[in-house]
Order: structure tokens, then C-alpha cells, then sequence
């Protein structure tokens, strides 16, 4: 669906529609044999356009890559890539979204009401720069590699999140409300990553700043107690982990990390 977004349809009418054939592996065929296609009024440009897409899209890809406007609404789970390289605009997936939701954006904003799989604002396999601008927010889980390589924007995982959020990260913010699995932040050089939740594991190359209070980054603010954490400090990064200081207190506790007043903190690794 890369080749259907609002800035190349805006002036379609329903006979463009009926002439148009989907690429669907090494082939093409009319979008007419999967969708039924209603046009309703007209648009001047990208920006005017709403595309809602009904049925089962579990199989279609793409949807809203490169798109510079508009606003898409998927109202089922979709494939890979939704959201890809879009650079403005708004795409709203009501279900959950397959690999590489938002990967390299640079604009825009992308909500999945579900979850998200492996990949989510990140790069594509074997490039170095991901997601450099604009918003994601998934309302459900996210998969592994969150945030990979990401150089600007935020990501906002409402649900827990599995291992090596924000790995190579350079700048951005990724705020995770639930738990993570393990790992986040490896080889990071700057950037922000908040966890309210509970932290399975924490890589070795973090150091312990201490307890701060209503952090920022970039205008943004984070209120309440957290955990501040420095690194990778194998690449010399200067990147902020913060750690939600009551949801980690108790794990904490337990190792003799810290006592009830947060007065005596260790660095705790691996445990």
C-alpha cells in the first residue's frame, strides 16, 4: 500500500481507484478484488485526505509509508512497515501492528491501540540511523528492539516492553509505562529512556547517578521519584536511564541496593 497514501491519491476519483492494480508479490492486481472503494468529496491537496480502511488488513503492507500528510485509520491489525519513512500526517491502527511500525520516520504521528512486534521506530536491517523525528505511541506491548538507532522523536510504549529498548540510540525520548524485560539502552550515546514499571536486568554500562525528581528532556517532563542511571559508558554515552524508584524499590531491596529512604544506593547488575 506504499503507493496509496494521501499524497498520490488526493485526486483520485472512484474510476482511478477502479484502474489501479496493488503489487502483490512479483505480480499486480486490481485493488478492486480486495476492496470495495467509496470516494467522498473532494481534496486540494495531501492534508485534506482521510483514507479509513475496513476489513481484515492483516496482510497488507506498507500502509502510509512515505506519506508527507493526511490522516489514515486502519480499523483492523495490519503488516509490516505501517508508518515507515512517513514524514507528517497521522496513521491510527485500532488492533496491533507486525514488525517495523514506524521505521526511519522523520514526522507525523502513529497510534497503535495494540501491540506492537519486533522493530517498532527503528531502523531497517543493516542501517544505522532510525526513527529521526515525530511521534509513536503503541497503547499495548512492543516487541523487541524498540527504538533501535533512534536520533530523535518519541516513543511512548503504554504496555511492557521486551529486550534492548533503545539499543544504539543517539538522541529522542522512550518512555515505556510497564515493565521491560532486560537490557535497554545498550550501546546508547545520548537520548532519554524512562521506565515506570519494573526492569528486569540492567546492561553493565550504566552508572549510577542516584534519586531524581521530575526529570526532563527537551521540554518534556517526567514527575515523580526515579532512578538515574548514565551510559553506555562502553561508547562513552552520556544517555539517562531513569528507573520508576518505587516500582524497582522492592527488587532493590531485596539485593540491599537501597533502604527505605533511598539513602544508600548501589549499583545493582544481573541480578
Amino acid at each position: 500500500m506504499d503507493e496509496v497514501i494521501p499524497d498520490e491519491i488526493y485526486s483520485w476519483t472512484e474510476a482511478d481507484f477502479a484502474k489501479y492494480e496493488v503489487p502483490i508479490g512479483n505480480s499486480r492486481f486490481p485493488i478492486t478484488d480486495f476492496f470495495d472503494i467509496t470516494v467522498e468529496g473532494e481534496a486540494e491537496g495531501p492534508a485534506d485526505v482521510k483514507m479509513i480502511f475496513n476489513g481484515d488488513l492483516n496482510r497488507v503492507k506498507y500502509i502510509g509509508c512515505k506519506m508527507s500528510a493526511g490522516e489514515i485509520i486502519c480499523n483492523s491489525s495490519v503488516d509490516l512497515h505501517v508508518g515507515a519513512e512517513m514524514s507528517g500526517g497521522s496513521i491510527l491502527v485500532n488492533g496491533d501492528a507486525a514488525a517495523h511500525a514506524g521505521r526511519e520516520m522523520s514526522g507525523g504521528y502513529l497510534e497503535i491501540t495494540g501491540n506492537t512486534k519486533e522493530f517498532t521506530g527503528a531502523s531497517y536491517i543493516g542501517d544505522w540511523r532510525g526513527m529521526t523525528g515525530g511521534e509513536i505511541v503503541v497503547g499495548g506491548n512492543a516487541g523487541k528492539q524498540c527504538g533501535e538507532c533512534l536520533t530523535g522523536g518519541k516513543i511512548h510504549v503504554k504496555g511492557n516492553c521486551d529486550i534492548l529498548a533503545g539499543i544504539h540510540m543517539t538522541k529522542g525520548i522512550i518512555e515505556i509505562d510497564g515493565d521491560v524485560n532486560r537490557w535497554p539502552g545498550g550501546q546508547m550515546k545520548n537520548g532519554t529512556i524512562v521506565i515506570h514499571g519494573f526492569l528486569g536486568r540492567l546492561l553493565e554500562g550504566f552508572v549510577l547517578e542516584g534519586i531524581v525528581e521530575d526529570p526532563e528532556d527537551s521540554g518534556v517532563v517526567f514527575p515523580g521519584k526515579y532512578i538515574k542511571y548514565t551510559g553506555d559508558i562502553g561508547l562513552n554515552g552520556k544517555g539517562s536511564l531513569y528507573l520508576d524508584a518505587e516500582a524497582n524499590k522492592e527488587k532493590l531491596s531485596t539485593y540491599g541496593e537501597l533502604d527505605d529512604d533511598y539513602t544508600s544506593i548501589r549499583e545493582y547488575r544481573n541480578l
